[in-house]
């Protein structure tokens, strides 16, 4: 059986359209029903930012059908240097009940 090269092109395309519908579906947001889902709905968004070395704090408050978390960012200003809350930093993520974001703010 021998398959010409437009044919192996649809071919792989079709793979591709399956592997990337199941990435998507394993992907899919947790539901957000509690301040303790909002907060690790954020905790997941913000893991490249908030770390073991620069600490943030989480603040989550219902909002009709949405959950809003205030995320306080720290810093540091040197390898050595302790860990301190940065004044005024701090991003407002908006989630909706299935886990998905909606709005991502940063405020100085």
């Amino acid at each position: 059986m021998e398959i010409h090269a437009q044919g192996r092109i649809a071919l792989l395309i079709a793979i591709g359209a399956i592997c990337a519908g199941r990435a998507i579906g394993a992907a899919a947001a947790e539901p957000v029903g509690d301040r303790a889902a909002a907060i690790r709905a954020a905790q997941t968004y913000m893991k490249a930012r908030c770390s073991d070395r620069t600490q943030c704090r989480f603040r989550s408050e219902r909002d009709g059908r949405q959950w809003r978390v205030w995320v306080r960012l720290s810093e540091r200003n040197s390898r050595g240097q302790a860990v301190y809350p940065s004044p005024g930093k701090q991003v407002v993520l908006t989630f909706d009940a299935n886990g998905n974001l909606i709005r991502r703010l940063e405020v100085e």
